[in-house]
């Protein structure tokens, strides 16, 4: 079947292309961009002493979370290990290990986990 000027419904015109070409960039850029908002970037040590990491519950659960940690009671203690990473320019995992209570090694962890020291659990 023929769609006018002589061309058949499997042929394209360079306009029909131009078009093609403009949507596959504007969705590659879209998908960029939405790549590159939806990936935590490592903040400055400046800007992890501003960040309120505020402990969230799981709906389903009903289980407090501080970061990606599951809190016990009510998550002071990973708060507190969180604010002494900050306070004491913690670098390394090493630095957070024998600081304290569980929790408040993971609060430490949530610190190296902002700053981009070390990966977020799995």
């Amino acid at each position: 079947m023929a769609t006018g000027q002589g061309q058949s419904d499997t042929e394209w015109s360079g306009d029909q292309f131009k078009v093609l070409a403009l949507l596959l960039a504007v969705a590659f850029g879209m998908g960029w961009i939405a790549n590159s908002l939806l990936t935590p970037q490592p903040v400055s040590r400046s800007e992890a002493g501003s960040i309120a990491v505020i402990p969230r519950e799981n709906m389903i659960s009903g289980d407090w979370y501080f970061g990606e940690y599951m809190c016990l009671d009510d998550c002071s203690g990973h708060d507190a290990g969180f604010r002494w990473a900050h306070a004491h320019d913690v670098r390394r995992t090493a630095q957070c290990e024998g600081s304290g209570s569980n929790s408040f090694l993971e609060g430490c962890m949530v610190y190296l986990e902002i700053i981009g020291r070390v990966r977020t659990p799995e």
